[in-house]
C-alpha cells in the first residue's frame, strides 16, 4: 500500500517486491499513472483500446514490465544454471524496419553468459555484443529447430554493463528469438536477474525482467 503521492512536486514512489516461490513462470505488471493536469488520451477511454502494442508505445502515463522467473537447479557438480527462453518481438510500426533491444546485465556475475541466437545475422547491428557461432546440446538443437534459430548467428553481451543489438524486424512483423544465459555458480536459494528493453528511437516497446533462481536448498 502507498499511504501518499504529494501533488505539490513530482514524486516517485517506489516499492521493493521479493518474488514470491509459487510466483508464475510469466507474469506481466501493467502500471497506469495518470492526473487531471496529465491525462491519457481521450480516444483511449472512447474506443475502449486494450492492446498493449498501442498502449504503451503510445501513452507515456502507461507501461509494461514482464517477468520470467526461471527456476533451474544446477548441475550436480556445482555448476552452472543455463538454457534457452524463446522471445517474440514485434514491430507494430508501420514505417519504422527494425526493433533495438536493450539489455542489461544488472546483477549477472561477470562470468555469467547472455545473448540471443536469432534467425539470421543479415541486417542485424549490435553495440557492446560479439557475433559468433555457440555450440548447443542436443536438447538445445531441438529448440532452436522449433524456434527457427541458428547457431550461426549467436550475439553474446560482452558489455559489462549494456548492449544494444539492432534487428531487422519488418514493419508488422514479429521475429522468434532464442535466449541463452549460463550462470554458473548461483547459491542455493538465491538469483539474479538482467532485464531486455524493446525500443524504436525514444519510444519503449516493452520490457522483460529475467530472474534466474537456484531451486536446489540448503541442508
Amino acid at each position: 500500500m502507498i499511504p501518499v503521492v504529494n501533488p505539490e512536486l513530482p514524486e516517485t514512489v517506489r516499492f521493493d517486491w521479493n518474488v514470491p516461490a509459487g510466483q508464475a513462470g510469466h507474469s506481466c505488471m501493467l502500471i497506469v499513472s495518470e492526473s487531471a493536469s496529465d491525462p491519457i488520451q481521450p480516444s483511449v477511454r472512447a474506443i475502449n483500446e486494450r492492446r498493449i502494442s498501442e498502449l504503451v508505445p503510445n501513452n507515456r502515463q502507461i507501461s509494461l514490465r514482464n517477468l520470467h522467473v526461471i527456476d533451474t537447479p544446477p548441475a550436480p557438480s556445482g555448476g552452472a544454471s543455463n538454457g534457452i527462453e524463446g522471445m517474440d518481438v514485434s514491430n507494430p510500426d508501420r514505417e519504422s524496419r527494425y526493433v533495438d533491444l536493450i539489455v542489461s546485465r544488472v546483477d549477472l556475475p561477470k562470468e555469467a553468459v547472455v545473448g540471443f541466437l536469432l534467425p539470421t545475422r543479415n541486417g542485424v547491428e549490435s553495440e557492446g555484443m560479439q557475433a559468433g557461432t555457440r555450440k548447443l546440446s542436443a536438447r538445445e538443437r531441438r529448440l532452436a529447430g522449433e524456434l527457427k534459430v541458428s547457431s550461426r548467428a549467436f550475439y553474446r553481451v560482452n558489455d559489462s554493463r549494456e548492449a544494444r543489438i539492432r534487428l531487422p524486424v519488418p514493419p508488422g512483423s514479429t521475429w522468434r528469438l532464442g535466449l541463452v544465459f549460463n550462470v554458473p555458480k548461483i547459491p542455493p536459494g538465491s538469483s539474479v536477474r538482467f532485464s531486455v528493453i524493446a525500443r524504436q528511437g525514444d519510444r519503449v516497446l516493452g520490457g522483460n525482467t529475467y530472474i534466474i533462481r537456484s531451486t536446489q536448498r540448503k541442508r
